[in-house]
């Protein structure tokens, strides 16, 4: 299914890199669908920017807000900084699986697809390849 916003423009994702306030780190995976945010909680290394394999923890959806958001996160949960954005060229997703495919926000690029497997919970393995 191709995604657009509330307002009509074209859906985007973003990687935000969550430093917490014990100075460990992961990165947030925030994809744009029905008015909120499905995230993903990836290990600090992973690049959703090229092809290749990663494991992913889907948690609580988030405010949209956190597209655009960079600084402290309320509650002392620490700060957040964006590392990258991009348009969401297509979405789709069952209980078990999600594609999502992406195209840098920055300009002209390669984009990449994700398709992701519920492996067990909210426990999920992710394959990306060129599109």
């Amino acid at each position: 299914m191709s995604v657009s916003s509330e307002s009509g423009e074209r859906a985007r994702c973003v990687i935000l890199l969550h430093t917490l306030p014990d100075g460990s780190a992961h990165l947030d995976w925030m994809i744009e669908s029905d008015r909120r945010l499905l995230t993903f909680r990836l290990p600090v290394n992973t690049e959703v920017g090229k092809p290749g394999r990663f494991e992913a923890v889907a948690i609580a959806d988030h405010r949209l807000a956190y597209l655009d958001f960079e600084g402290p996160v309320s509650g002392g949960r620490g700060d957040v900084k964006r590392l990258s954005r991009y348009i969401l060229r297509q979405l789709d997703r069952t209980e078990e699986l999600i594609r999502v495919e992406l195209e840098p926000e920055a300009g002209p690029g390669r984009g990449i697809v994700w398709t992701g497997r519920r492996s067990n919970g909210d426990r999920w393995h992710f394959v990306g390849a060129v599109c």
